[in-house]
């Protein structure tokens, strides 16, 4: 609810009325009065504390298509792959 209240506060709306709303089941849409952009990622990979690199199932199938080519098959090939660029 923190979101919602830091978003919806600038135009009046106070958490009880949040949360009355909700607890209607009614779907309401309220317009922001300040737009506010909105960043979406999508990530199937990503580097731990430890510098190891975790690979996702790509379930939108967007890798290829942002890479312009087919994800590798197997994760040590992502990996191995991976450092082959990095080092070059």
């Amino acid at each position: 609810f923190d979101l919602a209240e830091v978003l919806l506060g600038r135009d009046g709306w106070t958490r009880e009325r949040i949360e009355s709303q909700i607890e209607s089941e009614e779907t309401r849409t309220v317009f922001l009065s300040e737009p506010l952009p909105i960043l979406l990622v999508y990530w199937t990979a990503e580097v731990d504390d430890l510098g190891v690199i975790h690979f996702y199932d790509d379930i939108y199938e967007r890798d290829a298509a942002a890479s312009g080519r087919a994800r590798p098959s197997t994760t040590s090939d992502s990996a191995t792959s991976l450092a082959t660029r990095l080092a070059e």
